[in-house]
C-alpha cells in the first residue's frame, strides 16, 4: 500500500506478507480480501470498500464506486504474454471508479474525492522465457476515455510482439492495438538510492485514436521521481507512481499511473 504526497514530495509505503489463517484470508467467489487491517471488499451496492494503513503514519478508509463497466482484457478471458501456454493471465479492470472517503494523517482527517483505477491480474508465471520485465501504464483522459498499455521487454532489448495497447471508450468498448499500431519510447531517468535500479520514468507513446483515426502522442510525466517500492519483503523492486499525461503540445490531458518492473536483477527468477 502506498501514498504519494505531492505537496511535500514524499512517498509513503508498506509491504506485507501474511498467510491465510494468520490474520489474512481471501474468498474465491467474491471480492473479499484481508491482510491484517488491510481489507478490500465488494459491498451489496457493487461499490468497493478499501481500508488500511501505512505503518503508523496513515489510516485509509475509502469507498470506490464503478463509473464504467468492468473490463476483461485479452481473448476469451485470457491475456497472452508470450507464445508458451504458461505466459498468460486473467486480467480484469475497473478503468474508472469514483472515490469518496477519508485519510487520517498527523492527527488530521482529510476528506477524499477523486477517480481511481482498479487492476486485477491473476497468473502463475506470466512472463515468457525471453522476457525480463515490463513497462505498464493506465491513463484516464479528461474526455472520459482510458488507455491501458504495456510493453514486454525481451532480453536483447527489443519489445515483445505480445505487448499491447487498449483504448476504452466512454461506454466501455475496447479497441485493441498491437506493437505495429503504437510506438512506445522510453525516456527520463531515476536512479534509486535503495536498489541502484535506473528507471525510465518519463516515457511517451504514439497511438491511433479509434474515434477519428488520427495518430496521437502522449507523454507520461511523474508528479515526483521517488515512487519506488524496494521490494524488501517480496524480493521484487519496482517503480509505480502517480503521473500527469501531456499531449504533443504539452497540455495536461489526463492522469496516469506508471509501473516499471525488471530493472533490478532477473525478474523472472524472482517471480518463479
Amino acid at each position: 500500500m502506498a501514498i504519494t504526497d505531492i505537496n511535500n514530495q514524499s512517498f509513503y509505503h508498506e509491504e506485507r506478507v501474511n498467510k491465510e489463517g494468520w490474520n489474512a484470508y481471501s474468498k474465491s467467489k467474491d471480492l473479499d480480501l484481508k491482510n491484517g487491517n488491510w481489507t478490500l471488499k465488494r459491498l451489496k451496492d457493487n461499490s468497493i470498500s478499501l481500508k488500511g494503513s501505512i505503518k503508523a503514519d496513515y489510516l485509509i478508509d475509502l469507498e470506490l464506486t464503478p463509473k464504467k463497466p468492468l473490463v476483461i482484457f485479452g481473448e476469451n478471458g485470457i491475456s497472452k504474454k508470450g507464445p508458451s501456454k504458461t505466459a498468460a493471465s486473467h486480467y480484469i479492470t475497473y478503468t474508472r471508479l469514483g472515490v469518496n472517503g477519508k485519510i487520517r494523517y498527523n492527527k488530521k482527517e482529510l476528506d477524499i474525492t477523486g477517480s481511481a483505477w482498479m487492476d486485477h491480474e491473476i497468473s502463475s508465471n506470466q512472463l515468457d522465457e525471453n522476457q525480463v520485465g515490463w513497462d505498464w501504464v493506465s491513463v484516464q483522459l479528461n474526455d472520459n476515455r482510458e488507455i491501458m498499455a504495456y510493453i514486454l521487454r525481451n532480453k536483447d532489448g527489443s519489445i515483445s510482439d505480445y505487448s499491447k495497447l487498449v483504448w476504452i471508450d466512454e461506454k466501455g468498448k475496447l479497441s485493441h492495438q498491437n506493437p505495429k499500431d503504437f510506438h512506445w519510447k522510453q525516456g527520463g531517468s531515476y536512479k534509486s538510492k535503495q536498489t541502484g535500479a535506473d528507471y525510465p520514468i518519463t516515457p511517451s507513446f504514439t497511438t491511433i485514436d479509434p474515434k477519428d483515426g488520427v495518430r496521437r502522442k502522449f507523454k507520461i510525466v511523474p508528479l515526483m521521481d521517488e515512487q519506488e517500492v524496494p521490494g524488501k519483503i517480496g524480493g521484487v523492486p519496482y517503480w509505480e507512481g502517480a503521473c500527469n499525461v501531456q499531449d504533443d503540445k504539452g497540455s495536461v490531458v489526463g492522469k496516469a499511473y506508471l509501473e516499471l518492473s525488471g530493472y533490478s536483477g532477473n525478474l523472472k527468477e524472482r517471480l518463479n
